[in-house]
Formats: C-alpha cells, structure tokens, sequence
C-alpha cells in the first residue's frame, strides 16, 4: 500500500513541475491537476484490486499474474464482440435504409406512371360508372373552373382532364387490344371475419372486362363462409351478364386434407373444378384460360385481374405466375387505438415488401394472390400439382422454389399491391388478436421454412430460416448492447469524466433512419393505393403509430430466434384450429 501512495504521490508533483515549467494558466493548472488527480486514483485502484486478487490468488495456490492475464484477456474479448455486434447492427439497419428507400422511390415511380396515364385501368379493364362520370364532368367543366375558389382543386383536375384526354388521345391511335381471356378466380375460405365479406364484394366488382367465374371453396356446408359466399353469390347472380363480361359466382365444398393443408387441398379441389383433371365437379367445358388464386382477407381494386393477366400475357411463356403482396395497416382512430399485436405483425412484413416492389418481376411468391395458366393446372407442368398434393403446405414458398429451380419467370406489377386492414380500431371496432395468436401466427411463418418438397425446395427454405435468424439476433444483440453503454455512461457521467459511447448512439441513430425510410416506403405506398382508387387506405396509413412501429420492430425481431429454435425442435404447428405434423419435409393432417 505504502508504494501505491507514493506512486500517486509522485504522479501528482510531476504534474505539479510540468504545469510550472510549461507557465500553464491557473484554470488550466487546476483542470491538470483533477486529471492527475483521478489518474492516480485509478492507479490506486487497479493496484489495489492486483493485490487483492493476488493475496486471493496465493491462498488458493495459483499465481496471481496468470489470474490477473486471463481476467485482461477474457475482457478485451468481450470488448471486441460488443464492438463487433454495434457494428453489425449498424450495417444491418443502414442495409435496411438503403432497401426501404428503393421500394418507395419504386412505388412512387408506378403512382407517377398512372398520373401520366390519367388512369389506373389496363387495357383489359372497363371504365366503372363513377369514372366515366368524373370524365364527363371534366370535360364539361372547364367553363365552371372560372368559379372555383380553390385554385389547387382547379389545377388538378385540368391536370387529370389533361392526362386522361392524352390516354383517350393515345387508346384511338392504338390498335385495339386483343379480346380479355377467361379467368376463374378460386377463393379458399374458412370462417367469417369482421370484414370477410366487404372484402369478398371488393373482389367481386372487378372492372375486368372478360368472364368471371368465382369459386368459393370451403371444407364443409357447417362452415359459416358456407351460407355467407352463398348469399353473396344471390347478391351478385349465379350467372349474369354485365358490361365487365360474363360473371358466375358459385360455393363448392372441398372436404378435409389428409396429407396437405387444408388451402391447399381446397385450392386444387376449386382449380380442377373450372379447369378439369379429376373430381366430381369438373366443368370439361370450362373455358378459363388463367386460374387466380385469391386469400379471403385481401381488399383487391377494380383493375387487379386486368392487370395481373396483362403482366402474364406481357412476360409471355417464360413466366409460370404472376402475383401482388398486401400491406398491412393497423387501423388507428379516435374512437379507439389497434392492438400492439397488429403492429407486431406488420413489422414482420416490413422487409418482405422490399421483393416485391421491383414493378415487373420478382423472385419470390405470395400465396395471397397467384395467376397461373388453366393449362399448367390439366397439365401438372414441372409436377407443382404433384408437390401440392404430396404434402405440400406452403403454397407460394413451394412455388417459389420450382421457378427457381426451372428457370421460370415470376411477374410481379407495380399496383398488384392489396391493403391490408388489420382491424384493430377501424370504425370502432376491437381486435380480437392476442399474443398467443400472434405467436402462433409467428411459428407458422418459421414452420413453413422447415417444409419442402424436394431437395432444391430445402435448401431455399432452410437458408432463409437461417439468414432470417441471424439478422434478427443481429439486430436484436447490436442494440441491446447499444443501449446497455448508452445507459452506464448515463449513470457514470455525472461522477466521473467517461468518454461518449459513439457507436452505441451510431447503432440508435441507424434505427431511427431506418425507422424513418419505412415510413417513407409505407407513405409511397399509400398514395399508390389513393391512384389505384382506394383513398380510404392512405388515410389509414398517415394515422399509424410509428413509435409502436419501433417499439414493435424490437420486440418481433428479440423473438424471432427463439420461434426458430422452436420450429426446429418441434414437429406440430397448429393453423385455424387444424394440427399439422411435418416429417421429413412434408406434412400430414392430425385428427
């Protein structure tokens, strides 16, 4: 002890000297000398903490260097993985900037696009009536503009006058486009959701001038989907006529899977129905020549089947489907706030967005919404029918492996984009979403990734379940050590000089853009729904919490890993009340 004193006594005289032989102001003198001052201190301490640990160290009949050695190297290890995980997480998030930030500039080149066109339709689409009323108004309302008080409300509609005479100009000119092709839409339903059946009439009032053949497909005439497709197709006409083309709307029962999902097994029972290839209810006259296969909980727009089957006849025979994606929107409102789960939910989607906002192509599939060809369907071209049936659980990752694997193309168009309300404060209504289902929700995802038909299928899934982890834990491990040092320099500073932890605010600074850049991704794809006729969703966008958005990107991303170590340990999952077992990469129906 006596050496430690005289250690720091001498390093405070030989301040003491170096202050009086550099002339040092008085102030600065004095700031030396604290330096100096709790430089010795430290010193005292590290000297006093060896001699501790070396008395401890003599005790227990070990050498007190060698302990003191492997404590200094055990920490300049666990220094450098901090270091190591910040930096990460920091390249993690700027990478997520960088993605978000394309997808809305992506998103606002398609909504320009149509602003150029002066109108959202194909030219497989016919004008609604509300749109050939606005025509009508604008082309008769110049004299009435000299009277508008709002001059911004008068320079838009010249605009939109002026973008609809070039379109107008420019569809004369052209030849006239060959006549629509049939398509059948499939609708896989189980149960009635709050708003199931506004999205079943969005879907059914289609603008597509060709024939419509909906098929509603439940598993039995108990289901409650059952009697609400069948009041719905009495509401539009089993067989009807109209200007968009002929419309049929029918109910079919499936029966229940044994060896694939459920949708699965009702998707192929309503394909083979208006496309042939077996079954009871085959229609051999069928003339539909693409199949489009739609989720029940999707709000499409007026032009979405005359632009999916313009995208497939654009693309021609390189590609094998053509298919859109949702997003999702917790509803927000005065009346009351969406469910924190919601947004758990959306966050999950928030990288996946980035896929499929190419605007032409993409790589991968959403199940949600897929048109494929009559003929692939007869024909089980590449053998999809076959890894369907045999099975198959995962209808778009599946997909998504075979266009891979065979080279095939798959269309993706810039407004095959889908709304996607999540009920949570929409006109007053209560989420019925809990954790539990969100928990469920989030090992289903992760199941399908341990699913597959082959062994291209496996390799595909299982590197995505594996990138997809390894990300989350970056990102979750990089900001958790950020705020740990951000929190102990909190604490310390106010007692002694500490240095800013730089990279740990770096880490929380990168969250923030990237935060940030999802929000302008999501504000893109708002105002692209408001041009595709759906105004009501870009309200609902500008009303989300993007705090909860934050909060709820921490929180999904900490439980992705351990849903993952779930997924590989365990063999069930559970999915609307129906247990599946996986074995081997396939699956089969319990009970």
């Amino acid at each position: 002890m006596l050496r430690v004193e005289a250690s720091f006594e001498t390093d405070l005289v030989s301040t003491r000297r170096a202050n009086l032989r550099c002339g040092a102001p008085p102030q600065r003198a004095r700031r030396l000398r604290v330096r100096g001052a709790r430089a010795g201190s430290e010193r005292r301490r590290d000297a006093a903490a060896t001699m501790w640990i070396g008395r401890v160290a003599e005790v227990a009949g070990a050498p007190a260097g060698a302990d003191a050695g492997a404590r200094s190297s055990r920490s300049s290890r666990s220094s450098s993985l901090v270091v190591f995980a910040m930096a990460q997480a920091i390249a993690v998030y700027v990478a997520f900037v960088v993605a978000w930030r394309w997808a809305a500039a992506r998103r606002a080149r398609g909504r320009r696009g149509i602003e150029a066109r002066g109108t959202a339709r194909s030219a497989y689409c016919v004008p609604s009536d509300d749109e050939e009323e606005e025509e009508e108004e604008e082309e008769d309302g110049d004299d009435d503009d000299d009277d508008d008080d709002d001059g911004g409300v008068r320079r838009r509609r010249r605009t939109r006058g002026a973008a609809r005479s070039r379109s107008r100009t420019r569809r004369s000119a052209a030849p006239p486009p060959p006549p629509p092709p049939p398509v059948a839409i499939v609708l896989p339903v189980k149960g009635v959701k709050s708003d199931s059946e506004d999205n079943w009439r969005a879907q059914l009032s289609s603008s597509y001038a060709g024939d419509r053949e909906y098929v509603f497909v439940v598993e039995s005439a108990d289901d409650p989907a059952a009697a609400a497709a069948t009041r719905l197709a009495k509401e539009f006409g089993r067989d009807r006529a109209g200007r968009a083309g002929r419309v049929r709307v029918r109910v079919l029962e499936a029966g229940s899977s044994t060896r694939s999902s459920q949708k699965i097994h009702s998707m192929l029972k309503g394909a083979r129905a208006v496309c042939g290839g077996g079954g009871d209810d085959d229609d051999d006259d069928a003339g539909a020549k693409y199949v489009l296969f739609l989720d029940d909980d999707i709000r499409t727009h007026a032009n979405t089947i005359g632009s999916l089957v313009s995208s497939m006849e654009t693309l021609g025979e390189d590609a094998f489907l053509v298919n859109g994606y949702p997003f999702d929107i917790p509803e927000e409102s005065a009346a009351s706030s969406a469910a924190f789960v919601d947004y758990l939910t959306m966050v999950y989607h928030l990288v996946l967005i980035v896929a499929f906002s190419q605007g032409a192509v993409a790589k991968n599939v959403w199940g949600g919404c897929m048109l494929l060809r009559a003929s692939d369907v007869r024909q089980n071209t590449h053998g999809w029918v076959t890894r369907y049936e045999d099975g198959g659980y995962s209808d778009d990752l599946i997909l998504a492996s075979l266009c891979d694997e065979h080279a095939r193309v798959i269309g993706c168009p810039f407004d095959a984009l889908f709304p996607q309300r999540m009920g949570g404060g929409g006109g007053g209504r209560k989420s019925k979403k809990t954790f539990a289902r969100w928990w469920n929700y989030l090992r289903r995802q992760l199941f399908v990734m341990d699913t597959y038909s082959n062994a291209h299928n496996r390799r595909v899934n299982h590197a995505m379940l594996l990138v997809l982890s390894y990300l989350s834990l970056a990102v979750t491990t990089g900001m958790a050590c950020a705020l740990t040092e951000l929190a102990s320099w909190g604490s310390a500073r106010s007692e002694v000089d500490v240095r800013f932890p730089s990279l740990a605010a770096a880490v929380v600074v990168a969250f923030a853009c990237a935060v940030r850049s999802a929000r302008a991704m999501y504000a893109a794809m708002g105002d692209l729904a408001e041009a595709l006729g759906d105004a009501d969703a870009n309200a609902l966008v500008k009303k989300i919490n993007w705090a909860k958005v934050a909060a709820a990107f921490a929180c999904a991303y900490a439980l992705v890993p351990i849903a993952a170590a779930i997924t590989a340990t365990r063999a069930t999952v559970v999915w609307e009340g129906v247990a599946y077992e996986k074995r081997r990469g396939k699956v089969t129906r319990r009970g």
